[in-house]
């Protein structure tokens, strides 16, 4: 208008560059947030708790992965032949994100999800109770006969203690007498695999005896399939309106 002087409009004007280079600067750095030695399992971290390896993986098998880096509310429906790969998510979900997840598995999809940060994410999972043990990976032997214990014996795992799912819906497929170490459960025309941690896809890991079965088991066969490995919820951000929508500004 032209009511505003003009050294305010320059003022604005100003502002407004700056915000879209600090924008432009967040989303390029992004994925550099988890890169580093950080122990997040996500996709583009080499550490050793990182998961790039089974990423990369997954490639090699013939899987075609995708990195994920939307909000769970964006994740299309069907969700049958796809699989979407949610290890140990940093932040909570919204309802948006709730909703969408269950959409997804309720109409075919499998999720694949880690750690006690998952807990909110997933349809009608108990409460994780049970302090985590950062000590020395556990081995867990496979309790139940499930497709998840195909070729598989034992796992090796870092595990809560006295991690006992409540729902009767939820079996137990790997763990001992005091806790639970891999769950799942059907819900709607889909399947959610919960693991009490993320170390059978981990750099570190994997290599550890039956835990890459236990990781394919999980993520199913490669013909079909399509991978989603989610990482918004990690931190990055898969375009400049994402970033923008997480700003104040909106």
């Amino acid at each position: 208008p032209r009511v505003i002087d003009s050294r305010d409009r320059q003022l604005v004007i100003g502002a407004g560059a700056l915000l879209l280079v600090l924008v432009a600067v967040a989303a390029l750095m992004g994925p550099a947030q988890v890169t580093g030695s950080a122990a997040l399992p996500s996709s583009y971290s080499p550490a050793w708790g990182g998961a790039k390896g089974a990423y990369l993986l997954l490639g090699e098998l013939g899987y075609n992965p995708e990195r994920w880096e939307e909000p769970a509310a964006d994740l299309g429906v069907p969700g049958r032949g796809a699989v979407l790969i949610l290890a140990d998510p940093t932040r909570p979900p919204n309802g948006e994100d709730r909703a969408a997840i269950r959409r997804f598995v309720e109409s075919g999809g499998r999720v694949l999800a880690t750690g006690q940060t998952a807990e909110p994410f997933l349809p009608e999972a108990s409460p994780f109770i049970g302090g985590a043990m950062w000590n020395e990976p556990e081995k867990f032997a496979a309790v139940a006969p499930s497709p998840l214990a195909r070729g598989v014996s034992q796992i090796s795992m870092l595990a809560p203690t006295e991690w006992q799912p409540k729902s009767l819906k939820q079996v137990t497929i790997f763990g001992n007498d005091k806790t639970a170490a891999v769950v799942s459960w059907g819900f709607g025309a889909g399947e959610v695999i919960w693991w009490a941690a993320p170390t059978p896809l981990t750099n570190g890991g994997i290599r550890a005896a039956g835990n890459l079965a236990l990781f394919l088991n999980s993520v199913g066969p490669p013909e079909g399939t399509r991978g989603l490995w989610e990482e918004d919820y990690h931190g990055v951000r898969g375009s400049l309106g994402s970033v923008f929508a997480e700003m104040p500004l909106p």
